[in-house]
C-alpha cells in the first residue's frame, strides 16, 4: 500500500509540475520534487523513499530537462539536482525509519510501565498471600499470555494447598 500511494502522489506531483512549468521554469520543478520526495518520507518507509527518488529523476529529466524527451543531462546544476533527489531520499527514508523504530520501543516502555504501575497499585490493596499470588498470575498472564503457576513455600516444603494457576502434574511437582 505503501508503494502504491507513492505512485499515485509522484504522479499528481508530476502533473502539477507539468501545469507550473511555463510560470517557474524547469529548475524549480526540480524543487517541487524534491519536497514531494521529502513528503513521502515523513509518510512512508525507506523503500518507498527511494522509488520516489527514482521516480522524480526519471520523470524530471525525461519531461522538464532540455532536451525534453531524453535523458541526456548536459547542465551540472540539473545533475546536482538529480544527485540530490537520492540524497534526500536516503536520509529522509533512514530517519523515518529510525523514528518508527523509537515509537515502538516507546510504545513498549509505556505499555511495560503501565503494566507495573496496575501490579505495585494493585499488590498494595492485598489483604492475603493468596490474594497477592492472584494478581501477580494475572499480571503474568496478561503480559506474557502463557500458562504458568505460582507455588508457596512453606517451612521449605511446597504447600500445594496455595498453588496458583496452572494445575502441575505430580511430576513438576516433584521438579519444583
Amino acid at each position: 500500500l505503501p508503494y502504491y500511494n507513492t505512485v499515485w502522489f509522484m504522479v499528481a506531483v508530476s502533473f502539477l509540475s507539468r501545469a507550473l512549468l511555463d510560470i517557474i521554469g524547469y529548475r524549480a520543478l526540480g524543487s517541487i520534487f524534491l519536497l514531494a520526495i521529502l513528503t513521502v518520507a515523513s509518510f512512508a518507509g525507506g523503500g518507498p523513499t527511494l522509488f520516489a527518488a527514482v521516480f522524480s529523476a526519471i520523470v524530471w529529466n525525461f519531461f522538464f530537462i532540455p532536451p525534453t524527451w531524453t535523458f541526456a543531462i548536459s547542465s551540472l546544476e540539473d545533475f546536482m539536482m538529480v544527485a540530490s533527489f537520492f540524497v534526500a531520499a536516503l536520509v529522509g527514508g533512514l530517519l523515518t525509519t529510525r523514528i518508527r523504530r523509537q515509537e515502538s520501543v516507546l510504545e513498549i516502555r509505556e505499555s511495560e510501565t503501565r503494566l507495573l504501575y496496575e501490579l505495585v497499585r494493585n499488590l498494595s490493596e492485598v489483604q492475603s498471600e493468596r490474594q497477592a499470588a492472584q494478581i501477580l498470575s494475572e499480571t503474568i498472564k496478561r503480559q506474557f499470555k502463557s500458562s504458568h503457576s505460582i507455588l508457596f513455600v512453606r517451612s521449605g516444603k511446597l504447600d500445594t494447598q496455595l498453588l496458583v494457576g496452572k494445575h502441575l502434574s505430580e511430576k513438576h511437582l516433584a521438579v519444583a
